[in-house]
């Protein structure tokens, strides 16, 4: 029994250690409008489903040293902080798409783009 304690000690400081390393999203307005600009010319230059090799971030993009910059038909994810189920980052919204589902995981931070988190 006295091991159960421990998993479940370890378990939790291990989650809260993951959570307090969470990102916040920059509200300088001119860096927001240059990562929304750039992930656009990403969405231009790229199919819709792609993952965007380190080598072709933009520079905006790259100084933010995300973990990786996916492509989808909603668009633009600039995962800063990975995580089980999905991670922290910016999410650029393609012209004329919805929020993806569920919408309560994406935070507005300026005109098409968004902070994306954790249920």
């Amino acid at each position: 029994m006295r091991w159960k304690r421990h998993i479940f000690v370890f378990t939790t400081l291990a989650a809260l250690v993951a959570l307090s390393g969470c990102e916040r999203p920059t509200q300088d307005p001119a860096k927001l409008n240059a990562i929304k600009a750039e992930a656009r010319q990403l969405m231009e230059a790229y199919p819709s489903d792609a993952s965007i090799p380190e080598a072709r971030w933009p520079s905006t993009i790259a100084r933010l040293d995300p973990d990786f910059v996916l492509l989808n038909p909603d668009g633009a994810y600039i995962t800063t902080k990975a995580y089980f189920d999905g991670g922290w980052g910016y999410f650029i919204l393609r012209s004329g798409q919805d929020l993806p589902e569920p919408i309560e995981r994406f935070e507005k931070i300026g005109d098409g783009i968004y902070w994306w988190h954790p249920y």
